[in-house]
């Protein structure tokens, strides 16, 4: 009678122990993922946030908007952040597939892309925007969704970095950190652009000449970088 309860008791310990050392491991590898997951969050937050050169979107709207009320600045910049958001997640969830189905390379699109900004960038330059009737809805449109939205706040560089991330992502919790950085990474921009909307009047006619100009030279520059990775990218020299 010992025997077997002494038995039983050495196989009642060696349960609980077992069934600790189970809950330990599960414990373990829970919080191994969830490291692994904020960590994911974490470089998709500040590699997407680096990309979308917050400086450059802001300089870059100020020269286009320089000669509108505040009113359409908010506006502008609500539509042109609102519109890149969708492009963004648009991208996140489909974007790869479409291009491949459509035939539709990367580098393509860079090059693409380079060609709006290097018009817009010569607007810029040579002044022309002042020339432009700035209070018109066409124009109102024409600057807000190109190239503000698109190529300046989504550009290929950005759509680009959007894709990776989202293919880099092994598990849902790591594919919803991929949404939830881009819907970050926005509001920052919007704050930023907002902000520079309300206090644009800080800065005089003078500096906002300069500012336009040196921001025609960096969508230039911006340009003609896209369109040598795109076709060093596809092997065009």
């Amino acid at each position: 009678m010992r025997g077997s309860k002494n038995s039983l008791m050495i196989e009642g310990l060696a349960g609980r122990a077992r069934k600790s050392l189970t809950n330990r491991r599960f414990s373990g590898v829970t919080d191994a993922l969830y490291m692994s997951n904020l960590a994911f969050f974490e470089k998709t937050f500040l590699q997407f946030f680096v990309v979308s050169s917050h400086i450059a979107v802001v300089a870059i709207f100020i020269s286009f908007t320089a000669n509108r009320t505040t009113a359409e600045r908010v506006r502008i910049a609500t539509i042109a952040t609102i519109v890149a958001l969708l492009l963004f997640l648009f991208t996140a969830a489909f974007g790869l597939k479409l291009f491949e189905s459509m035939n539709i390379s990367l580098n393509a699109f860079k090059i693409a892309g380079s060609v709006i900004l290097f018009i817009a960038s010569m607007d810029l330059i040579l002044g022309k925007l002042e020339e432009n009737t700035m209070h018109s809805e066409k124009h109102f449109f024409d600057i807000t969704i190109a190239p503000l939205a698109i190529p300046v706040i989504a550009g290929p560089a950005c759509l680009t970095a959007v894709i990776n991330l989202k293919s880099a992502a092994v598990n849902s919790t790591q594919h919803a950190s991929v949404y939830l950085a881009i819907v970050l990474v926005e509001i920052t921009l919007y704050i930023a652009l907002y902000v520079a909307a309300k206090k644009i009047e800080l800065f005089t006619p003078v500096v906002l000449r300069i500012g336009t100009r040196l921001s025609g030279f960096l969508l230039c520059a911006m340009a003609v970088q896209n369109f040598l990775a795109g076709c060093h990218g596809a092997r065009l020299f």
